[in-house]
């Protein structure tokens, strides 16, 4: 006798085979495409990044070789007034007033045919100042440094022009100090080299230190006449990030330094670094210039560099959407007739179990689900006969 038909509670949807295969086709077609495109913009921002820094690296170093020239230049200069006798007379028992006199004229003429520097002082090998002269012929600071010592000041703004000193001393080769300030707030710098006895050029009885002008028009040349493409900046700056030099269309006006963490640039030659100017993110190096006491600042805008990593990761976006229209809408096709077989036979399995053995399942398709299918409509049959055979039996049992 047949049994009131039973209910099933539904199954969750993670747990339905056509959600299932969906969910199966989405990630086949997904994962692997996410891999690829992950691989390849890893691979391509590592390059896009490496090939900027190498250009940079390269436009940096051809700077740097021009600097390092253009010094050479002033210690060139520097030391042909070394070797004036003007300059060399350091010590006249008998006249003092006068060895003071010609080498101020000395420095003078010098001054006045070399613009970048602007001042000159001379030095006693005990590190008394014997003569100064400025570049305006200024003689208003003649009683706050003649006859002061070098090596007695105890200022810490003096400490690297006393150490400069002693190096000049010590080793009679040429040698930088660290930035002065001017009375015009331009950014100084600090040559001194060795003067010689006119007699005895092994022996070293002075040191003339001349301040050299960093803001002048050649160092500012210097900068200008490299090319840059695009957004490209080029930036020299001192040591509180203040600006020296500088070229790019990038730059906003008004801009008179930049905001990076000297203290760790300090411990490589040359980093990579990334700051923004204004609202516009840039990615460069930053080469230390141990003899401007200064870096260098080489950089690209940020999109400039990343620009075709975002277009392909663009189109790699465009990719992923596609394949994971198609993979749900091949996912559903195949799932559905699928899940209809599945829900057909289960539901047939339900109302025979029930005891009605009438049903059949239909039939769609020539897959394996289509031959189950037809397997249980082949049992339910003899199902059916074997139940019928029973009752007849029955019928005949009883009426004997």
């Amino acid at each position: 006798m047949p049994h009131p038909p039973r209910h099933t509670a539904s199954l969750p949807w993670h747990q339905r085979i056509g959600h299932r295969i969906v969910a199966v086709a989405v990630l086949a077609a997904f994962v692997p495409i996410m891999i690829l495109g992950l691989t390849i913009g890893v691979k391509f921002r590592r390059d896009l990044v490496q090939q900027a820094i190498n250009a940079q690296l390269g436009l940096t170093g051809a700077i740097q070789n021009g600097i390092d020239s253009l010094l050479r230049s002033y210690e060139r200069q520097l030391s042909a007034l070394a070797t004036d006798p003007d300059v060399q007379q350091m010590e006249d028992a008998g006249t003092p007033g006068r060895v003071a006199d010609r080498q101020r004229e000395a420095m003078y003429r010098f001054l006045d045919i070399n613009p970048v520097f602007y001042s000159c002082f001379i030095y006693a090998a005990d590190g008394t100042v014997t003569s100064i002269a400025f570049r305006n012929r200024y003689r208003g600071q003649d009683e706050r440094f003649i006859g002061k010592n070098l090596l007695r000041t105890k200022g810490k703004g003096m400490e690297s022009t006393r150490e400069a000193f002693l190096q000049v001393l010590q080793s009679g080769l040429p040698s930088f100090t660290g930035h002065i300030i001017s009375s015009s707030d331009q950014k100084m710098m600090l040559m001194m080299v060795p003067v010689r006895d006119f007699v005895d050029t092994a022996r070293c009885i002075g040191v003339i230190s001349c301040a050299i002008n960093l803001e002048g028009p050649e160092m500012k040349e210097l900068i200008r006449e490299y090319p840059l493409q695009g957004g490209d900046i080029l930036q020299l700056v001192d040591q509180t990030g203040r600006m020296i030099a500088w070229r790019g269309d990038g730059l906003p006006d008004g801009l008179v330094g930049v905001s990076l963490d000297f203290d760790r640039l300090q411990a490589q030659s040359t980093q990579p670094v990334e700051f923004a100017v204004g609202d516009r993110p840039y990615l460069g190096i930053v080469t230390r210039l141990p003899a401007l006491n200064s870096y260098l600042i080489a950089a690209k805008p940020r999109g400039e560099i990343l620009g075709f990593l975002h277009r392909i990761l663009f189109d790699l976006a465009l990719v992923l959407g596609i394949a994971f229209v198609l993979a749900i809408g091949f996912g559903y096709a195949i799932s559905r007739p699928l899940a209809a077989n599945v829900d057909r036979l289960l539901e047939g399995i339900r109302r025979v179990s029930d005891g009605v053995v009438s049903h059949r399942v239909v039939v769609e398709g020539q897959d394996e689900m289509a031959q189950a299918c037809a397997a249980f409509n082949d049992m339910v049959a003899t199902l059916e006969k074997n139940r019928l055979m029973d009752e007849v039996w029955t019928r005949e049992w009883e009426r004997k």
